[in-house]
């Protein structure tokens, strides 16, 4: 479905639901930490990968800085996106 506005501003394009954290530095990994609702929707996307319509990361800065990353077309190899999932399984009781 297409935004209702450019950059996901619309009433429509966005929940308010929030699933977790993103933090990074210039030119450093960045690193997404989600809460139980976050994990819970990944669960569903991996149940039903239909269901996957992404995520949108969104500031709570008052900077209009903006972020920034490179494409897997990017020239050096190191910068280029790759997904790393760390996963600690709850513990039995």
């Amino acid at each position: 479905v297409p935004w209702d506005r450019p950059g996901a501003r619309g009433p429509n394009d966005r929940g308010g639901h929030f699933v977790g954290t993103l933090s990074a530095g210039y030119g450093h990994k960045a690193v997404a930490r989600l809460n139980a609702e976050g994990l819970a929707l990944v669960r569903r996307w991996i149940d039903d990968p239909k269901t996957n319509h992404g995520l949108l990361l969104v500031t709570d800065s008052v900077s209009d800085r903006g972020a920034g990353f490179a494409s897997r077309e990017s020239p050096g190899p190191a910068t280029r996106p790759a997904l790393t999932v760390t996963w600690t399984p709850p513990e039995n009781k």
